[in-house]
């Protein structure tokens, strides 16, 4: 079974298929960061069929594909996101055979900053 983990300080907080009463860090497209209530998971067919939902992009620390009685988790890499679903009501992260897993925002220059003037600079 799939599970989730956001961190708020220093506590992890799991989110699983039947998590309650949790909120969860939404970017959108914009760039711009909301929380949203925890709705659990959807297989990509399900969210493609969903009327008015959203892509987004899921601000989650760690994830654990097969959380049982010894889970092993994975650490998320900077700039990577799990794909959420954003409906009326909340969120959804969408699935296709574990969480999937996409990276930074294309307007998310800061990160490039620094990179792209350094090479300008190397060039004679």
């Amino acid at each position: 079974m799939l599970a989730l983990a956001i961190q708020i300080n220093y506590r992890q907080i799991e989110l699983h298929a039947d998590t309650d009463d949790q909120s969860v860090g939404v970017q959108l497209n914009s760039g711009e960061l909301y929380y949203v209530k925890w709705l659990g998971f959807l297989t990509q067919r399900q969210a493609q069929s969903m009327p008015n939902a959203r892509p987004v992009k899921l601000k989650i620390s760690r994830y654990c594909q097969d959380y049982g009685q010894w889970p092993t988790w994975i650490d998320m890499a900077p700039g990577q996101f799990v794909q959420g679903c954003l409906v009326e009501r909340g969120v959804y992260a969408v699935t296709i055979d574990s969480a999937r897993i996409v990276t930074g925002h294309r307007s998310d220059r800061s990160a490039l900053q620094p990179q792209s003037t350094q090479a300008r600079r190397q060039v004679p």
